[in-house]
């Protein structure tokens, strides 16, 4: 059994950037292990659960894709972290280790569809 884990990835943009089509900074955050623990199974909770719950919490509501596939992210809206530069910052969350059918309950909760 692989390890499941959610990679957290960003993207900045700045006026200028923007202008060119490109990003100014982009990169990797962490990694965050999903795993249940004596709590969640006591509560009945899956790993599906714990990931719906993390992407809602971070505000990744948007799927890279339209229609389910495996290796769909979700990403937040871009939030702006610096008024004085007009920089924004848009972070992505990329599932490992899910199988095919988690990945499609997810998208499910998450997407909607």
């Amino acid at each position: 059994m692989s390890r499941k884990s959610v990679s957290v990835t960003y993207s900045r943009v700045t006026p200028e950037s923007a202008e060119d089509g490109d990003t100014s900074e982009s990169g990797h955050l962490e990694t965050l292990p999903i795993a249940l623990d004596e709590y969640d199974r006591e509560n009945g909770l899956t790993v599906v659960d714990l990931v719906v719950t993390l992407l809602k919490d971070s505000g990744a509501r948007n799927p890279s894709s339209s229609a389910f596939h495996k290796g769909v992210w979700y990403s937040t809206d871009y939030e702006v972290i610096s008024y004085s530069s007009g920089e924004e910052e848009e972070k992505s969350y990329h599932l490992k280790g899910f199988s095919e059918d988690e990945e499609r309950e997810i998208y499910k909760q998450v997407a909607g569809r």
